[in-house]
């Protein structure tokens, strides 16, 4: 409105001057004019379009900013009027504007391509053909492969996985388990190979759907998270997935989490035999006893940042 107002003034002066133009003699219009012979470069507006002369005998005379030159006759003189800009109707919708896009924060844009370089592609560890890249540790004879997978059946046995020696810390883990009935297993993580016993270091996620001296069923975070619900009938394949962020750990039994658990940082073992907290290391399968028998195979991981 501002500027409106200053355009409808500026416009004001301009009539008046002309009318004051037209009024007077020829030769008083003619000296006038002589004031103002050209209108000053680079003008927006109606009354800066005047140079006033320094020997004008008339000095701060303002000429129109269309004033002829002085040898120009007078009728060439006539201003063109001056159209200010419209203002549109009050009642005129205003345009509609968008919403811009939510921008992602700091964190988000530092940390999605800084995952995506660092996680891992999917690494399978077991080959079905043979032991390659594991190692038992008592009772051999509790291990054969059958139809590509990994049988555990005998007395007390723990495979290792001993092929990368880099330790996994955080990473998914994928095995496809099946049961026969009233069987035990287990799968190992975090845990570093040793020569006998129930392995101490790091966490089990077991592998029991009816094994009858175990209430601890399968995606049990063993003595830490227990689900003591079956989820899985035996003689049927299903995939168990274990996966670790930091103090994050989640059990999954096909498409269903089951554990979703946080460590604390500080955490202590839980007793002299067995330490049952996150670390760092590598994974074992379980050969419980001479009843169970259990089936391993398709065993894939893949590390995360």
């Amino acid at each position: 409105m501002r500027t409106l107002s200053s355009n409808r003034v500026l416009l004001s002066g301009v009539g008046i001057a002309a009318i004051a133009l037209a009024s007077l003699s020829d030769a008083e219009a003619g000296r006038r004019r002589r004031c103002c012979p050209r209108p000053a470069r680079g003008c927006v507006a109606p009354a800066c379009c005047c140079v006033v002369l320094p020997n004008c005998a008339s000095p701060g005379a303002v000429a129109p900013a269309h004033a002829a030159p002085a040898d120009a006759a007078p009728s060439e003189a006539a201003p063109q009027e001056y159209a200010p800009p419209t203002e549109p109707p009050a009642d005129a919708p205003e345009p509609p504007v968008e919403a811009p896009a939510p921008a992602a924060t700091p964190a988000e844009s530092a940390a999605a391509p800084a995952a995506e370089a660092q996680e891992a592609e999917w690494v399978t560890l077991n080959n079905g053909e043979n032991f390659d890249g594991w190692k038992i540790n008592e009772n051999p004879d509790s291990w054969r492969i059958e139809d590509g997978a990994f049988v555990a059946q005998g007395e007390r046995s723990h495979l290792f996985f001993v092929a990368d020696e880099t330790p996994f810390e955080n990473f998914e883990l994928k095995v496809d388990c099946l049961t026969k009935p009233n069987s035990n297993g287990g799968i190992y993580f975090h845990t570093r190979f040793q020569e006998r016993g129930w392995p101490r270091y790091g966490h089990e996620a077991q592998v029991n759907n009816s094994y009858a001296n175990d209430p601890k069923k399968s995606g049990s975070l063993y003595g830490v998270v227990d689900v003591l619900e079956q989820h899985i009938p035996d003689d049927e394949w299903w995939t168990e997935t274990i996966t670790v962020r930091g103090g994050h750990i989640t059990i999954m039994l096909n498409d269903k989490v089951v554990v979703d658990y946080e460590e604390p940082a500080d955490k202590p073992a839980f007793s002299n035999d067995f330490e049952r907290r996150r670390g760092s290391g590598t994974f074992a399968l379980q050969a419980h006893d001479p009843g169970s028998t259990v089936y391993y195979k398709n065993i894939r991981v893949r590390r995360l940042p």
